[in-house]
This record gives C-alpha cells, sequence and structure tokens, in this order.
C-alpha cells in the first residue's frame, strides 16, 4: 500500500515463508542440485558457533505447499555467500516474494480506479485492464510423478536427431501444453511405432502429462539404472548421475566433521544424510513393494493471470468478481492520459461525511 497502517512488518514475522538465521553460521559446504546450474538450486551445509552440530540450508526457487498451491522465493539475502562465509545472526535467508524490500508483506497491487455507474458495473461486476490482469498474476506450483517401466518408451519432443530429449530441462517451458508422453513398447509394432522419426510424434494410445508453465525441478528415484543406458533415457540418465553426484558431495562433506563423533546434525540434514548415503549403498525405493523401473518428480510453475470469474477485494474488504478483461486501450483515460486499471461499481462506496 502507498500508506501502510504499522502492522505488515509484524504479520510478516510470522509467516513461514520468511526465514531469518537465528545466530552466526559458517558455511562449510555449498553443494549445487545440478551443477550445470548451481545458483539456482543448491545445499548449504552450515556448523553453529560452538562448532558441535550442523545443519542444512536449501536453496530453491519456490516452494510448494499442497496441491497447486506454493510460493517463489527471493533469495537474495544467500545468493551472495560463498563457502566458509559466515552468515551473521538476523540475516534473511529466504523470503517470499509477498515481501517488498524493507520486509513489508505485500498482498495485492496498488491499481489505478474508477468508480463509476454503467451497466457493466451492475452489483458485483469488476472491470479491469490486460494490463492489471498480469499484475494480479500468481504462481501456481505443480508436482507430476512420472513413472518409466523397463518396457517404457518416453517421446523425444523436446528434441531431435542428435540429441533425444523427452522433457523440458530446468528453467525451460512446456511445449504445446505436453510436459511428457509415454509409449509402451509393442515389439509386433516395433517397425512402425518405434521408428525414429515417429518418436518424435505423439499417438491417441501414448500416455500424455498436460501442463503449462516452467519446469523448476526434477527428482529421481531409480531402482534400475541398467534400463538408463537406453537411448530413450539419456536425458532422464543425466539427471539420475547429477543426483548421485550431490548425495555423494553430501555425505563426504558431513563426513568431514564427524571423524571424531563429537559432530551432531539437526533433523533436517540427518534426514538428507540418511537418504542420501542410502541411495550410494544401493537401496531400493519401495512403494507396495519394490519397483523395478524409474521415477520422477517434476516441479512445473505456471503463472495464471487475473481473469474472468475471479473474485478480487481491495484492502478493505470491499469484493467483486471480474466480468470482463479489456485491453488497456479501451479502458477509461484520466485528464493527464493514464489509463486506468480496474473499473468498480459506485454503490460500493460508502461515505461518511461529519
Amino acid at each position: 500500500p502507498y500508506i501502510s497502517t504499522g502492522y505488515e512488518n509484524e504479520f510478516g514475522k510470522y509467516s513461514s515463508s520468511f526465514q531469518i538465521a537465528d545466530e552466526d553460521y559458517t558455511i562449510v559446504a555449498r553443494i549445487p542440485k545440478f551443477s550445470e546450474r548451481p545458483r539456482d538450486h543448491y545445499y548449504m551445509i552450515l556448523l553453529d558457533p560452538s562448532g558441535e552440530k550442523l545443519s542444512v540450508l536449501e536453496r530453491a526457487d519456490y516452494q510448494h505447499v499442497t496441491e497447486s498451491f506454493g510460493y517463489i522465493y527471493d533469495n537474495t539475502g544467500i545468493d551472495i555467500l560463498h563457502e566458509n562465509d559466515v552468515i551473521k545472526k538476523g540475516t534473511i535467508l529466504h523470503r517470499s516474494r509477498a515481501f517488498d524490500e524493507y520486509n513489508n508483506r505485500m498482498d495485492g497491487k496498488n491499481l489505478l480506479a474508477l468508480f463509476t455507474s454503467s451497466e457493466e458495473t451492475m452489483e458485483d461486476s469488476i472491470i479491469i485492464s490486460e494490463s492489471a490482469s498480469k499484475k494480479l498474476s500468481s504462481p501456481l506450483v505443480h508436482k507430476f510423478n512420472i513413472g518409466f517401466n523397463v518396457n517404457d518408451i518416453p517421446l523425444n519432443l523436446f528434441g531431435n536427431a542428435q540429441n533425444y530429449k523427452v522433457l523440458p530441462d530446468i528453467g525451460e517451458y512446456t511445449k504445446d501444453d505436453i510436459l511428457c508422453a509415454i509409449r509402451r513398447e509393442q515389439k509386433e509394432e516395433a517397425f512402425y511405432s518405434q521408428d525414429f522419426n515417429r518418436l518424435s510424434q505423439i499417438f491417441l494410445s501414448d500416455e500424455k502429462i498436460t501442463v503449462f508453465g516452467r519446469v523448476v525441478d526434477l527428482d529421481i528415484q531409480c531402482n534400475n539404472p541398467e534400463m538408463l543406458d537406453e537411448v530413450y533415457y539419456a536425458q532422464i540418465a543425466h539427471y539420475y548421475n547429477e543426483h548421485i553426484r550431490m548425495c555423494r558431495e553430501i555425505v563426504e562433506a558431513v563426513d568431514c566433521y564427524r571423524v571424531d563423533g563429537k559432530v551432531s546434525l539437526d533433523y533436517e540434514l540427518q534426514k538428507l544424510y540418511s537418504n542420501c548415503l542410502a541411495e550410494l549403498n544401493g537401496s531400493k525405493f519401495i512403494n507396495e513393494k519394490v519397483y523395478s523401473g524409474t521415477i520422477i518428480t517434476i516441479t512445473v510453475v505456471e503463472d495464471i493471470n487475473a481473469n474472468v470469474c475471479d473474485k478480487i477485494t481491495n484492502r478493505y474488504g470491499g469484493k467483486g468478481v471480474i466480468s470482463r478483461v479489456k485491453p488497456d486501450y479501451m479502458m477509461p483515460k484520466t485528464y493527464d492520459g493514464e489509463t486506468i486499471d480496474i473499473q468498480i461499481n459506485i454503490c460500493g462506496v460508502t461515505m461518511h461525511l461529519s
């Protein structure tokens, strides 16, 4: 808001999306999840001031909460830090982008409003401009679990003859709302369905995973690394090798400080360390029974603009439903030529004159 009430900071302090260092920590290791994108997603191993306890801080672009709800992080506070640096007490470790540079909570946008009485703004109807629709956009965070059996063939939808690519890489967008497609191997149809050119085409019988958005993360569980030797799985094999490399570096970083058994691990690091150690030792992932294939979990962020039928509210509880989104040139303008962002029914405004 242009004029704050003074309570925005207090509200933000108790948000789970806002984390501050509770004491000084030394960064003893900084391990990227993907070596080709070392600044996007990494783990910091931290040593407390006593030198007796290790903890972990995960740097990610997003936080997935439940279903498709989540938020995008602002990580500028930790992105400038390196190995052997000290994180000072009170440093903002991460915060969602709902906070401004002064750590005020920002819920919504300031829009130039016109209160008018017309048939287009009857009752609760609200008109907004296309610019306002984009200003009110919000991220949806989708997670997809995709399983590959030994007789599954992922299609080459994102690659070419030289590079077999079945998924968008981290940071890339889906194509034609398709994230991935899988064809079940049929030996009697192999000469037709497995022709290289047809492996870049989707058949009606193929399994399709559809979504529009940008891929921001990928996790992999593999009980059968041999299947990744097939040309169809070259891209997935790369991410599997990256995952094993990350696990190895995390275990080695922790083991360097546990040689005498005096350094303990906090709960999150103990969980991460145990999982990495188990994978390096060849442990299998189990659902109802040991799964003989590969499962990847892909996180996609989709930016949704405010659209017709969405309900919006002002800062003081006055609400309405978007009935129309107009191009900016069709919106009224002020006397000095500024475009109106939103048209609201004047009957929704209560005035008190003393």
